[in-house]
């Protein structure tokens, strides 16, 4: 868990709204996604997670336009 310096420090240093509201629900232990379950006759893997989950992140994270290297894709 998080003291309270470093808290504050990271959220000081988020830049986007999106990405200081979830640094205070993981800080504050909130780190639960409800997410809908895909249909997973559909999957090409057998762990395969939800596409919610990866929009999640990606929307969370980066900007419009910006590059992302996914090195498990």
């Amino acid at each position: 868990m998080w003291n309270q310096e470093e808290k504050e420090e990271w959220l000081k240093r988020a830049g986007k709204d999106t990405m200081r509201q979830l640094l205070t629900e993981i800080s504050s232990g909130n780190t639960v996604w409800k997410v809908k379950k895909d249909d997973t006759l559909s999957y090409m893997h057998p762990t395969q997670k939800p596409v919610e989950i990866n929009q999640r992140v990606l929307e969370s994270f980066t900007q419009a336009d910006e590059n992302v290297l996914d090195l498990f894709g």
